[in-house]
């Protein structure tokens, strides 16, 4: 019987974790630190230990590249003479996603704060080049507080970087179909994988589902997704766009499509906006605890390839104070109405209403944008601890036709030309006086607004020959 060791590096083994056919996982202690951290180490000869020591001095690498709340940290990569190459990282007391979901699919309130979480974690790691390349449930840790991680970048392709090569080094259900043709991995290598983890976490079942793994690989290039019949329209739609085969005809990036989704589930308005603030959140900031996540079942099998989040919320707002910058301000943000989106210095913040939100103590500006309203740009003084705005309706853009043509056209007594008219700006505000008026016609007026709009072609009468125009006015007026 193969005993396990005592010490792997210099950490002290409590105990295996996990294992399988490549190797095993053990819990162990840092005795300088005194941090539990997960220990991995692979089976194998000479040639799989060094290309596991490659890979295992690449993840490394990314951890120190990717500093993000979401992504599993790299603390130590090193040999041991009669054990091989080990990983050592930090200690997520919890399940796989892949795990929870062997239980079937999430609720929408339970999955959403899981896939904005690895949404973050994505675009952190493609901010500076790095692509994933096997993003799966399997790789994402879900910790007692709902928080997840991204693990396992041993197999990250970064530009320039000519470590992997553009084989298929990934998990063929996962596979996007320029990948399977023999692509470079991209960010659209990702973006597929999420994609497929999302229509997994929500209906609880695979995109695409083959007998044997030629017939998998051969529907992920030229089949269509296998969409539920009870599927809602709207939602049908968004993973077909999202599945299609040409990448220009897919959602332009992971935050598009997700905040697509967010919109065609079934969730009231107090669940939304909370997860679309959360989405375009620069980082992640608050407890997870705000938003409704997936509690892990009692007895739940835990899966422990990294630590639980030490220290919770604090380290989280010590990780946004390293990424927007040292010393961030607090400020609330309010709209009437609410639900606009903002932006500080072009980066979002998610939608009003937000309060005591961090952001760089640099930011100077504040941009409002809603629809249906005007963009309004607003200058930030640095002891700004609360910004209230009003915003403007935009103006309605209307056609004015009329039979005949040539009538002349006032809004409010203010001449704006004469038919026909291709854009008209009635404002958003109140109601206005349409009036059209051609020499030998009666006079058309109406109240007009941004709800009521004048008809597609209106029709002048001819005045009624031998009247006194002078005589009619004073008898009925202008109208």
């Amino acid at each position: 019987m193969e005993l396990d060791p005592l010490t792997i590096g210099r950490y002290h083994v409590q105990r295996e974790i996990g294992s399988g056919a490549m190797g095993k996982v053990y819990l162990a202690e840092d005795p300088l630190l005194k941090r539990p951290v997960a220990i991995k180490v692979v089976h194998g000869g000479a040639a799989a230990q060094a290309a596991a020591l490659k890979r295992f001095q690449r993840e490394a690498e990314i951890s120190a590249q990717v500093n993000h709340p979401n992504i599993i940290t790299v603390h130590d990569v090193g040999e041991e003479s009669n054990l091989g190459p080990f990983l050592a990282m930090e200690y997520i007391e919890g399940p796989s996603l892949e795990e929870i979901l062997a239980k079937g699919a999430l609720a929408p309130e339970h999955a959403l704060p899981l896939l904005i979480q690895a949404l973050h974690a994505l675009e952190a790691a493609h901010q500076v080049g790095i692509i994933h390349r096997d993003f799966k449930p399997a790789n994402l840790l879900v910790d007692q507080a709902g928080r997840l991680k991204l693990m396992d970048f041993g197999i990250a392709r970064q530009e320039d970087h000519g470590l992997t090569g553009s084989g298929l080094l990934c998990t063929p259900s996962y596979a996007d179909p320029e990948l399977l043709k023999g692509s470079a991995p991209s960010p659209i290598t990702d973006q597929w994988a999420f994609a497929a983890t999302a229509f997994q976490c929500i209906t609880g079942q695979m995109p695409f589902q083959g007998a044997s793994l030629s017939e998998l690989l051969y529907l992920i290039a030229h089949g269509e997704p296998d969409l539920p019949t009870s599927m809602p329209p709207s939602l049908r739609e968004t993973f077909r766009k999202a599945f299609e085969k040409e990448p220009a005809r897919r959602h332009p990036d992971l935050r598009t499509f997700l905040r697509e989704l967010v919109g065609h589930l079934d969730l009231s308005e107090e669940a939304t906006q909370p997860l679309l603030s959360y989405l375009e959140a620069p980082l992640p900031t608050g407890p997870i605890s705000s938003l409704a996540t997936q509690p892990l079942a009692h007895g739940a099998q835990r899966r422990t390839h990294g630590a639980m989040f030490a220290g919770g919320a604090v380290a989280l707002v010590v990780a946004a104070g390293l990424y927007l910058g040292l010393r961030p301000r607090q400020i609330s943000i309010r709209t009437s109405p609410s639900g606009a989106r903002v932006l500080a210095d072009d980066r979002p913040l998610g939608r009003t209403p937000l309060v005591e939100i961090s952001i760089p103590r640099r930011t100077r500006h504040l941009r409002f944008e809603l629809e249906g309203f005007l963009p309004l740009d607003k200058s930030l003084d640095p002891q700004d601890k609360t910004v209230e705005v009003s915003m403007e309706r935009a103006p309605v853009v209307v056609k004015i036709h009329s039979e005949p043509q040539g009538a002349e056209v006032f809004l409010d007594e203010v001449p704006k030309g004469s038919t026909p008219m291709s854009a008209l700006a009635i404002p958003g505000e109140g109601q206005h006086r349409l009036t059209l008026r051609k020499p030998g016609y009666e006079s058309w007026t109406m109240q007009v607004s941004r709800t009521r709009h004048p008809p597609a072609m209106i029709r002048l009468r001819k005045e009624a020959p031998g009247w006194d125009r002078g005589l009619i006015k004073k008898i009925f007026g202008n109208s």
